[in-house]
């Protein structure tokens, strides 16, 4: 049997003392689930950034109300499409903050 020494804060002095061995064994499937859920949120999460980059695109201002030289039927639907990816990610974030 193995020992190690260890040093005897009240006389200086060494003793010997028995190692141990720990065998352990773990079930990591939880973990795996988890993490491909964290996965599958973080894809959702980068389609969305890459929609939102697709529109930057478009030149359009992300935060204006009213974008000029477009109709209203137009702005009621960029301010629409912009409101619900918003919302989209938020949620997503929110998601994988709860899961960390």
């Amino acid at each position: 049997m193995e020992t190690m020494k260890m040093a005897d804060k009240q006389t200086n002095q060494s003793r010997e003392l028995p190692s141990l061995n720990v065998k352990v064994d773990i079930d990591v499937a939880e973990a795996l689930t988890g993490l491909k859920a964290l996965q599958r949120e973080a894809k959702k999460a980068t389609q969305s950034m890459a929609e939102l980059a697709e529109a930057q695109k478009l030149y359009l201002p992300i935060n204006a109300e009213f974008v000029e030289g477009l109709t209203d039927d137009e702005n009621k639907t960029i301010n629409y499409l912009r409101n619900k990816l918003a919302t989209e990610l938020d949620e997503q974030v929110r998601k994988l903050l709860r899961k960390k």
